[in-house]
């Protein structure tokens, strides 16, 4: 058994909640007594926020790619809490995606500079190095600790 689980952008590659719930809850049964399990993960909740400050800007939305399926942190965090207590959520790259995928395009647009977005942009370096702020980032970090007096408790 383990005493930390990280997973790194794998559940938003399962093609459904359901399979996401799945393995979400069975990498328990591999954490020892008060493991963590840290999911680095891209948020649907994220996403819809970005996309509305896009919005407001007139800026089109990003989609979410065709082969992820972004999680639902509310329903994960509600789904396992028989299992596991939720401990942190960490945004680590809100202010680098207010660079890169809302500064940057919206001054591209107000320049009426007409190219996409660059990815190496060097807007986008000064915004990595500022510190976070907001969850606008998809990606966040879940840290959860597995609650094993709440698995005794249920299984009396």
């Amino acid at each position: 058994l383990y005493e930390k689980i990280i997973s790194k952008r794998a559940i938003i590659n399962l093609t459904n909640w359901d399979m996401q719930l799945k393995a979400i809850r069975s990498l328990s049964q591999f954490l020892k007594r008060d493991g963590l399990i840290v999911l680095v993960e891209d948020s649907i909740q994220s996403w819809k926020k970005l996309n509305e400050l896009r919005s407001e800007w007139g800026l089109e939305e990003i989609p979410v790619p065709w082969h992820n399926q972004y999680i639902d942190e509310d329903k994960i965090i509600n789904e396992t809490k028989d299992i596991f207590e939720l401990i942190e959520i960490r945004d680590f790259c809100s202010t680098y995606y207010i660079g890169s995928r809302f500064v940057q395009p919206l001054l591209l647009k107000l320049l009426n500079i007409d190219r996409e977005p660059q990815y190496e942009a060097k807007i986008n370096y000064l915004f990595a190095e500022l510190p976070d702020y907001g969850s606008y980032g998809f990606q966040r970090i879940f840290v959860f600790k597995k609650n094993d007096s709440k698995l005794s408790a249920s299984n009396d």
